[in-house]
């Protein structure tokens, strides 16, 4: 079973509804761990001892950012190079910010910047489609720049490859979406 949205689970018989974004190829094994994870702890009721400590591990609870071995700095226009996500960068170049680094992305006469932190999630919003909020995190890892673009609205990810040696950039996502390539496609707004 696969899920590449938000998904929902109502258990009246808990006065409860378990809500998720997810992208994953292995929505059986979420389901499972709920029912072996959550729903004793719906049965047992509760404590202010336990809910502290469930408080006290939600605190450190983070998404992974990337690593960083500093073994790069900036790149000139790199020519795409494959991927599957959003087809109409033909390039893309890596520029030196102050918290991270900034992905210029190119389309044609377009062009548009996307903000990559370092050690931490930067706020962006991509502008080649419709506006599509993201944080995105990324580093140099042997020579080449890797980068995590998360759609905050949808839990989509493009994972970016930037290679100076080669000259090529690729844009791929981590796991393909239902509808379309480019992100403007998968735009939710709020309201």
């Amino acid at each position: 079973m696969t899920a590449r949205s938000v998904s929902s689970v109502v258990l009246p018989e808990y006065d409860a509804v378990l809500a998720m974004t997810a992208e994953t190829t292995q929505m059986q094994a979420v389901l499972d761990a709920a029912w072996d994870h959550l729903l004793p702890g719906l049965d047992a009721g509760g404590s202010c001892t336990a809910d502290e400590e469930l408080a006290g591990r939600l605190s450190c609870a983070a998404v992974r950012i990337p690593g960083d071995d500093a073994s790069g700095t900036d790149t000139t226009r790199l020519v795409r190079d494959g991927g599957d996500a959003a087809p109409k960068v033909d390039a893309v170049s890596i520029e030196i910010a102050d918290d991270g680094w900034v992905a210029v992305f190119h389309a044609g006469e377009r062009r548009w910047e996307l903000p990559v932190g370092k050690g931490t999630w930067a706020a962006g919003e991509w502008k080649g489609d419709p506006g599509v909020p993201f944080r995105s995190a990324g580093g140099w890892v042997s020579g080449r720049f890797r980068a995590e673009l998360r759609m905050i609205r949808t839990p989509h990810v493009i994972q970016l490859v930037a290679d100076r040696g080669a000259g090529t950039a690729q844009l791929r996502w981590r796991e393909q979406p239902l509808h379309g390539c480019g992100p403007g496609q998968h735009s939710i707004q709020p309201g």
